[in-house]
């Protein structure tokens, strides 16, 4: 089997709301513990108001849109558990629109997509690549969540 990277884009159903503050964080995290779920390694990733971003490995045997429904329906849940004053804000049990954005070129460096993502201004999830159950949380300082 091969290893594929991905840069995997989705947003929330309320953009400009949900993704701020303590949420953001959260999200991160949570999205890490599962992607580790279904054996994907997130390489890093953030957060903005409007979009998650991540750069993610995966096996050339994995479908890469059953991992992001499933990554998406499980964050989603525990988040609206997490977060009851989301539930003032979504009225059904969907934090994420429909759908997904997946850019997996043939000839990728991880340096492309990691200087796209870091320009972003948001949550970092993680830079290096993580093992286990360790995280690497680094707060953006460049601009407004």
């Amino acid at each position: 089997m091969v290893d594929l990277k991905t840069h995997l884009i989705w947003l929330p159903k309320y953009p400009g709301v949900v993704l701020t503050g303590e949420v953001a964080l959260r999200t991160l995290e949570v999205i890490h513990d599962i992607a580790d779920e279904y054996r994907i390694q997130v390489l890093f990733g953030k957060t903005t108001p409007d979009y998650v971003h991540l750069f993610a490995e995966y096996k050339s045997d994995q479908d890469i849109g059953e991992i992001v429904e499933g990554i998406k329906n499980k964050s989603s849940c525990i988040l609206l558990q997490e977060f009851i004053d989301l539930h003032e804000i979504i009225y059904d049990k969907d934090l994420w629109e429909k759908g997904y954005l997946a850019v997996s070129p043939e000839v990728m460096t991880n340096q492309i997509p990691q200087k796209y993502i870091e320009e972003l201004k948001g949550e970092i999830v993680s830079i290096e690549s993580v093992s286990g159950s360790e995280k690497n949380t680094t707060k953006i300082d460049n601009g407004k969540i």
